[in-house]
């Protein structure tokens, strides 16, 4: 099943507050990462692709510390991908915002992505990637 990007985003809107009112959730952009240093990592359930991104991140980002649960992280990082012929990837990197009486998901960067037939690096691989650019161009990491 793929999914345009208007879909998209309301469909990681429900996933992340499982809520579309426009109060529920806001967009931000990347470089509220900076200064950020624990992240938490929501697969819904693939546990393969869970550890090879909290890898990625070890490697590339020493520093930056996974939580152990949600609430307990400034950075969420939500990726779902399907399986088949092409594999669809698609996440996005979110922070909390404290609003007026709670709480809420805030938007900083979406990602969509297909392998093609021929090898193409994994989806989740090129999630982390962009999510590594984002968060060392944020904090002026070189």
């Amino acid at each position: 099943m793929r999914f345009c990007r208007p879909t998209l985003l309301i469909l990681l809107a429900i996933l992340f507050s499982g809520s579309v009112a426009a109060q529920d959730f806001e967009y931000g952009k990347p470089d509220e990462l900076k200064g950020l240093s624990t992240y938490y990592v929501e697969t819904y359930g693939d546990t393969k692709i869970r550890d090879r991104i909290v890898e990625e991140l070890g490697k590339a980002l020493p520093d930056l510390k996974l939580a152990d649960e949600f609430e307990n992280a400034q950075i969420h990082l939500i990726y779902r991908g399907t399986g088949g012929t092409l594999r669809w990837g698609a996440g996005f990197v979110g922070t909390t915002a404290k609003g007026k009486d709670k709480s809420r998901p805030r938007i900083l960067l979406s990602f969509e992505n297909e392998q093609d037939n021929k090898g193409e690096t994994r989806p989740h691989n090129k999630f982390v990637k962009e999510f590594i650019k984002a968060y060392k161009k944020a904090n002026g990491i070189k």
